[in-house]
């Protein structure tokens, strides 16, 4: 169990984390540069610098971004939870 400080940290880090995958994500911004714009939009490239999509970055990132949404909800029910300690 960690305390209140470490969670506040993990979370922190963990958001930052979904934010680096957003930024993989192909948007209208990004997707001028491919062949077929409207075909990339929302797919995750393998690198920042990178305009390759395989199906790996994406199965990897939804799994990423599954297991982040189970773990803030965790840390955001623990947080609320009413402590056990007198």
């Amino acid at each position: 169990m960690i305390d209140a400080s470490q969670r506040a940290q993990a979370t922190q880090t963990l958001r930052a984390a979904l934010r680096f995958l957003r930024q993989l994500q192909v948007d209208e911004d990004a997707a001028y540069a491919f062949r077929a714009p409207r075909r990339a939009m929302g797919g995750l490239r393998a690198a920042a610098w990178d305009s390759d999509q395989p199906m790996a970055a994406s199965a990897y990132a939804l799994l990423a971004a599954v297991r982040a949404a189970a773990a803030l909800e965790t840390a955001d029910t623990r947080a609320t939870a009413p402590s056990s300690t007198p």
